[in-house]
């Protein structure tokens, strides 16, 4: 990318803003893109897993569909446990990338992921990095978070987490039933959003504007705060128009 072409004054904004713990990640699945498996694999993402899951699970590589539609058949033909373990299985095989080893050296005040693999964590463990604060991770957006520490990074997983993937603390959101489930859930994080929104710079990293889940995302925080707009924020998307 030619020099000239990077907005550096978004980056002053965002570098202030970590060095006063003011800014909060919000990382989606596309932080994974470039990550490949020492068998050479690429970690997959929305429609690659959904490929997968039809070819593994359903026996029925030509069938496409969502991830969602996909996720709903397996669990129904192979059960929900069988299900998380074949995730869990499948990405285990992938390694944090160069983005995953740079954001944990970053002092955040919060993260906040849609993203259910471990690949954070474990950026955060690894010998090669040295990070800005201890990755905490969040397992219900109801939890006590005042225990946390300064040098605490809360990290809330919205959608779950393969490593507790059956229990209830973990549990994967990927059907539309489980979206509908997720309601009475959600209703406490928006409101714990609300309050970061209004004092906190966001940025965004991994979602594009068609991402269903950004856009869900973005909506909820709206009517939390009961406005339409929503406090400046940032985004890291490969493109973009006004």
């Amino acid at each position: 990318m030619d020099e000239s072409a990077v907005p550096l004054e978004p980056l002053r904004v965002l570098c202030d803003h970590l060095v006063e713990r003011t800014a909060t990640l919000f990382l989606g699945a596309g932080v994974n893109a470039g990550v490949v498996s020492p068998a050479g694999v690429s970690c997959p993402l929305g429609s690659e897993l959904s490929a997968w899951i039809c070819r593994d699970l359903l026996l029925s590589p030509d069938t496409v569909v969502p991830l969602d539609e996909a996720s709903e058949m397996a669990r129904h033909a192979v059960g929900e446990r069988a299900f998380n373990d074949y995730l869990f299985d499948k990405f285990k095989e992938f390694k944090p990338g160069v983005v995953h080893l740079s954001l944990v050296q970053l002092p955040w005040d919060k993260i906040y992921t849609t993203n259910f693999d471990l690949l954070v964590e474990q950026a955060a463990a690894s010998p090669l990095v040295s990070p800005a604060g201890s990755i905490t991770v969040v397992e219900s957006t109801t939890a006590d978070v005042s225990v946390l520490s300064e040098d605490d990074i809360p990290y809330y997983k919205l959608h779950g987490s393969l490593d507790i993937a059956n229990t209830n603390a973990g549990k994967l959101i990927l059907t539309k039933r489980d979206y509908r489930e997720y309601e009475t859930y959600k209703k406490p994080l928006f409101k714990r959003l609300k309050t970061d929104l209004e004092s906190r710079t966001f940025l965004f990293v991994g979602y594009s504007l068609a991402d269903a889940n950004f856009r869900a995302v973005l909506d909820d925080c709206r009517d939390e705060l009961g406005t339409k707009t929503l406090p400046l924020s940032y985004a890291v998307i490969k493109s973009f128009t006004s």
